[in-house]
């Protein structure tokens, strides 16, 4: 995939959704959209403390929010089996999520369970490293900051563009202000690491912003 100014990746591949006939999933006639796991609350499922989006356990797994790891390496550190999520938004009915080897079936029943408690319905991944919606959204942030850094635009007029003219939800460096930089730096570096994607270099107006 050649790389943009923007760069980014459905974008450059000409995934851009229904319109196009592919975006994150394939919407072409015939294809098959990917099954999602609805979290369905099983009578007596045990549910974690907390609430989704949050640090929490249930039946010895670590239930966490993606770094930009994966799941089995987030498992090999902890030295237990791991459900990872995306992102969790507040706007958002659905969340995507992914585990490690190892998770009991009672353990991933209560997982969607307590989702399903907070009116969200879940997707299972592969184990990707960032999955989908903070691989995204740090992406697009890193790439406003880039922008900025080179006297394109200031901070404010590329969060009202991408509101107003993408209809984002939030503005990219606003949304990875809200997430907190030093998070969106370290899943950066970390898909960087992984991967050697020059996509994933985080960028100097992030590194320096970041600093707190």
């Amino acid at each position: 995939m050649t790389s943009s100014n923007c760069r980014f990746e459905l974008v450059n591949a000409g995934r851009l959704g229904r319109k196009s006939g592919r975006g994150f999933f394939d919407y072409t006639e015939g294809a098959e959209p990917p099954a999602p796991s609805t979290a369905v609350a099983r009578q007596g499922a045990h549910r974690p403390e907390g609430r989704p989006g949050e640090d929490a356990e249930i039946d010895g797994v670590a239930i966490r929010t993606t770094d930009g790891r994966r799941a089995v390496d987030v498992a090999s550190e902890l030295g237990r089996p791991v459900i990872l999520t995306d992102l969790v938004e507040k706007a958002s009915r659905r969340v995507a999520f992914t585990v490690s080897p190892g998770v009991p079936e009672a353990a991933l029943d209560g997982f969607l369970a307590w989702l399903g408690d907070s009116g969200m319905v879940a997707t299972r991944l592969p184990d990707w490293p960032g999955l989908v919606l903070m691989r995204t959204v740090a992406m697009l942030a890193n790439e406003g900051f880039e922008a900025v850094l080179h006297g394109v635009a200031d901070e404010s007029g590329i969060n009202d563009a991408m509101r107003f003219g993408v209809n984002y939800p939030h503005g990219p460096m606003a949304w990875a202000r809200r997430i907190g930089l030093a998070r969106i730096l370290r899943v950066l570096d970390t898909l960087h690491a992984l991967t050697g994607d020059p996509r994933y270099r985080a960028s100097l107006g992030l590194r320096i912003a970041a600093v707190p």
